[in-house]
């Protein structure tokens, strides 16, 4: 899923435009629409053959063997 700029547009219009708000509110109000806004993103990362690998317990190395990818959210 795409990053929700419209959301955040949303939360930071409410901030500005809300009556009597401290810069102490604003900064903490602020810093949570951009971590809901971040959160919102989905992330996918490829992993390419051949990356070396520690087993655990340390019984050996070894290395992928193809390549690999998954996708989540941050949290």
């Amino acid at each position: 899923m795409p990053l929700n700029k419209a959301g955040l547009e949303q939360e930071l219009k409410a901030i500005f435009e809300a009556e009597g708000n401290d810069a102490a509110s604003v900064a903490a109000d602020m810093a949570t629409a951009i971590d809901n806004y971040v959160k919102t993103a989905t992330v996918t990362t490829t992993v390419a053959p051949g990356i070396l690998v520690q087993v655990v317990p340390a019984t050996g190395t070894g290395a992928t063997t193809g390549p690999g990818s998954g996708t989540g959210t941050l949290s």
